[in-house]
């Protein structure tokens, strides 16, 4: 007896006795017995299970991991269901089976997550070949699934836009009786029958500064002039080749490749942005931009296409100013004007060529644009720029003969 109260003493219950107990126990240690021994059993069972204990389940989990679960998971018991794997017990006490939350990671990786990329992927292939055709003049492959009329749509409000601009900038838009508005609406009433658009609403701005030789046409006929282009063109048949040459950018549809080009990257970036994570993303993007890498697509890409985009609209512009009887051998000594005119930057960083390439590249379509005047009865009936729409339009490769237009 004295051997067991020592070892109780040794282990340190964590229940103390009652008053009565250690009375009984003084008095009449057959009597305490008893006692003992419950307190010695207590014991050793809270020793087996730690210092820590609950009275869950043995089979009960310590920690439930993950990033989907919610916290009242981390209390529901797992039972087996009939196939023999784990799940969450129903939060109706019914006792159905349910099966167990998956992380993201997890959901990213499985089969279903797998077969809906592939899909994706395989969509994209589909669409991009679909959408993609040979350009007639050049013979290169471009990708374009927007028209024109989007093109247009998607910048409602550009004329109203430019307008402002020129204003506060304390420029102004020359009337109609003005000898320069005059002089752009004369040449634009011989390009247009001959540009392949002749169905647009087409509107004129001459804007009053010298200062700028520039001009541009935005989706829908909507052409804008400045007054100091005037000045270096000298005569109508250089302004009709700079004319030409903006009005053939929407002959072409560029304004819509480019915005096929611009949303198709959008999407590609957020779509990766989107695979990768919300951090990793951001870090690479970081990355990214602190390393300049950014201006590698523009090197390796959109400034080439652009130039590509001044090249062709140069091609069919010659055609059609020599359509419309003007003299297009009066562009090669225009742009060698607009060389002189303006300090030129580096080809390979500029979104148009050099001079001396266009120079060069104008004067092996000369005899081509010679002959395309000498056959023109000057009133568009043998349009090239309205073959070279049809064939784009109709994704043919070469364009049609005039006869087959008619």
């Amino acid at each position: 007896m004295a051997f067991r109260l020592a070892r109780s003493n040794r282990i340190g219950l964590l229940r103390a006795p009652s008053q009565s107990q250690v009375t009984a126990a003084s008095g009449c240690l057959v009597c305490a017995l008893p006692t003992i021994r419950r307190a010695l059993h207590s014991s050793r069972q809270r020793q087996d299970r730690g210092p820590l204990y609950s009275n869950k389940k043995e089979n009960t989990p310590q920690h439930v991991t993950g990033t989907w679960e919610r916290p009242s998971d981390f209390q529901r018991p797992w039972q087996h269901s009939p196939r023999g794997d784990e799940g969450y017990q129903s939060e109706s006490g019914d006792g159905s089976w349910r099966p167990p939350r998956k992380t993201a990671r997890e959901a990213a990786s499985g089969p279903q997550s797998k077969v809906a990329v592939a899909a994706v992927m395989l969509a994209a292939v589909v669409f991009y070949v679909w959408n993609s055709q040979t350009i007639p003049l050049t013979g290169r492959s471009r990708f374009n699934f927007l028209s024109d009329e989007i093109a247009e749509r998607m910048h409602p409000r550009a004329v109203q836009s430019i307008l402002k601009q020129v204003y506060e900038a304390g420029g102004y838009i020359l009337p109609e009786n003005d000898t320069r508005t005059r002089i752009v609406k004369n040449v634009m009433r011989r390009l247009i029958p001959v540009s392949g658009l002749a169905d647009l609403e087409w509107e004129i701005y001459v804007i009053a500064d010298d200062s700028q030789a520039n001009a541009f046409v935005l989706p829908g006929g909507k052409v804008f002039v400045f007054s100091g282009l005037l000045h270096v063109c000298g005569n109508e048949d250089a302004l009709a080749a700079v004319l030409g040459h903006e009005v053939a950018h929407q002959t072409a549809s560029h304004t819509a490749e480019r915005l096929s080009q611009a949303w198709v990257g959008n999407l590609t970036t957020g779509a990766l942005f989107f695979l990768v994570g919300t951090l990793p993303g951001l870090a690479l993007f970081a990355i990214w931009t602190a390393t300049g890498a950014f201006v590698l697509p523009a090197l390796m890409y959109e400034l080439p296409m652009s130039r590509t985009h001044e090249y062709e609209a140069d091609h069919i512009g010659l055609m059609m100013m020599a359509e419309a009887c003007y003299d297009p051998r009066a562009a090669i000594p225009f742009w060698r004007r607009m060389n002189q005119h303006g300090q030129e930057m580096e080809e390979v960083l500029s979104t148009h060529p050099s001079n001396d390439h266009r120079v060069a590249k104008l004067t092996q379509l000369m005899p081509e644009a010679l002959a395309k005047r000498e056959q023109s009865d000057c009133r568009g009936t043998d349009s090239f720029a309205r073959r070279f729409r049809f064939a784009v339009k109709q994704r043919q490769s070469e364009m049609p003969r005039p006869e087959e237009m008619v």
